[in-house]
């Protein structure tokens, strides 16, 4: 089975979500990547492993980083602190998949709080 049967995708899309929707992140600096955090509370713990995510890096002027990890299905976030060790992080698993810009931006906001 392939990434995209996988994650609920029809062959001829190739979209993490949608054009629209992967548009609109990738305009917020989003990139296309895989879900390979370089921290997790077990990798078996994320359904999308090794498949096409929107990823984001942001650098904070302490030296810590925040990546966000994103498909249909889960949201992973990850704090990594200045010296490079595990922050903390927060993970969310969708049982319907999300499908709007709102929705996805609606979940990645109460992670923030």
């Amino acid at each position: 089975m392939g990434w995209r049967e996988k994650m609920g995708l029809t062959p001829d899309e190739a979209y993490v979500f949608s054009r629209d929707v992967d548009g609109h992140f990738k305009d917020l600096g989003f990139y296309l990547s895989t879900m390979r955090p370089r921290f997790s509370d077990g990798y078996s713990e994320l359904a999308s492993y090794n498949l096409p995510v929107l990823r984001k890096d942001h650098g904070n002027e302490d030296g810590s980083t925040i990546r966000v990890f994103m498909n249909r299905k889960e949201i992973y976030v990850e704090h990594q602190t200045s010296w490079r060790s595990f922050g903390g992080s927060q993970h969310r698993v969708f049982e319907e998949p999300l499908t709007t810009a709102e929705e996805i931006e609606q979940n990645l906001d109460e992670m923030a709080d």
